[in-house]
């Protein structure tokens, strides 16, 4: 998070201009290059920490169950088993975790509680290439406006997680680098007028302060399952602008019954046919957060060219008459269940042959 004004500057006056913000108050703009490069080295996800040694793993068994713990290192113990210290009913050992410093982030102010959330108020503008610029708003999980959710990948359909494009936050417009996916997605969200107020994971939560990560990482059940909707954003080439038309909406299943047909712009048209199938295939799906993402939720919507394709309870059954290909044969065999609330109709091992492909950057993720 970058502040590009003077330092006496209390109470900025933004303009725009050729699509670059200045402050008529301390008469400065964004040096993005430079704001970029001295960020460049800001990691939003943190290092995989290493695996310890076997034998310093800190392990134990339940307090009922009477177990050995070898006196001498693995190596030595695994061709001695009776040298080992007898353990009956021992309590969990106390270790220290080690916190990395919290870096203050300007636009975020403080850290927020873990029965609070931030939301993004995210004013209409009829220019598409304006900058973006969002305010962030504070509330209790108890008393929070309606609000939409936002499922997406950081890196988008290319991978591309570099951090360049910038996002500009609160009165001071703060400079919040993200990916370009990210960026594409809130010009996406973004209305012609009025406003819109939505949840995204990558400015909602400050992700440079790492106990208020972990708190809002574990709440992001309740969020996708309180939420108004949730927009699956598939990327700038399926979800495309519309030059200020309305889309149209149809349910999901009339995608694969071909009764639904989406339009493109000469400028980003398919080179195939869209179908859920092919949509399927597409490397958002591979991701394992998206599947709490899209089965909590009561209401999706897809945007696919000119339509918003709409899920709700009853989609999964009107796609048993119209699909001729199995689930467990895609990337999402858990696509079935879009939003029935939960998981807990299923047993366990179909569980997780559904959730099976689910890929993550952390791999702890998918424990």
């Amino acid at each position: 998070m970058s502040r590009w004004h003077d330092k006496s500057c209390l109470q900025p006056q933004i303009e725009v201009e050729n699509g670059t913000p200045k402050c008529l108050a301390c008469h400065q703009r964004p040096h993005l290059s430079e704001l970029a490069a001295a960020g460049a080295a800001t990691n939003s996800s943190p290092p995989i920490p290493p695996d310890r040694p076997l034998g310093e793993l800190n392990l134990w068994w339940p307090p009922c169950v009477p177990y050995e713990t070898p006196t001498k290192p693995v190596e030595e113990a695994t061709s001695n088993t009776h040298d080992a210290e007898p353990h009956s009913g021992p309590t969990a050992p106390k270790t220290e975790v080690e916190m990395p410093p919290i870096s203050p982030s300007v636009a975020y102010e403080q850290a927020i509680r873990s029965d609070q959330l931030r939301l993004i108020y995210l004013a209409g503008v009829e220019d598409y290439d304006y900058p973006v610029h969002v305010a962030l708003e504070v509330y209790d999980l108890e008393n929070c406006p309606e609000y939409e959710a936002v499922s997406y990948t950081w890196g988008g359909e290319n991978g591309d997680s570099a951090r360049s494009c910038p996002v500009y936050i609160g009165p001071f417009w703060d400079v919040l680098f993200q990916t370009k996916n990210c960026w594409e997605m809130l010009r996406f969200m973004r209305p012609r007028r009025d406003a819109r107020i939505f949840w995204v994971d990558a400015i909602c939560i400050d992700q440079s302060n790492v106990p208020e990560r972990n708190s809002q990482v574990a709440n992001m059940g309740w969020i996708y399952s309180q939420c108004s909707r949730v927009v699956l954003y598939l990327g700038p080439d399926m979800s495309v602008p519309l030059g200020g038309r309305h889309p149209r909406r149809h349910r999901l299943h009339e995608l694969e019954t071909g009764s639904v047909v989406p339009k493109f712009p000469e400028t980003h048209k398919p080179p195939h046919p869209i179908t859920l199938r092919t949509i399927l295939g597409r490397q958002y799906f591979t991701r394992a957060w998206i599947i709490q993402e899209l089965v909590l939720p009561i209401n999706v919507s897809m945007r696919v060219g000119d339509v918003d394709f709409w899920v709700d309870a009853n989609t999964s059954t009107l796609l048993l008459d119209t699909i001729d290909w199995a689930w467990e044969h895609t990337e999402a065999p858990w696509g079935q269940l879009l939003t029935q609330g939960s998981l807990a109709s299923r047993k366990l091992w179909e569980l997780l042959g559904m959730v099976s492909k689910g890929q993550s950057t952390d791999i702890r993720d998918q424990a």
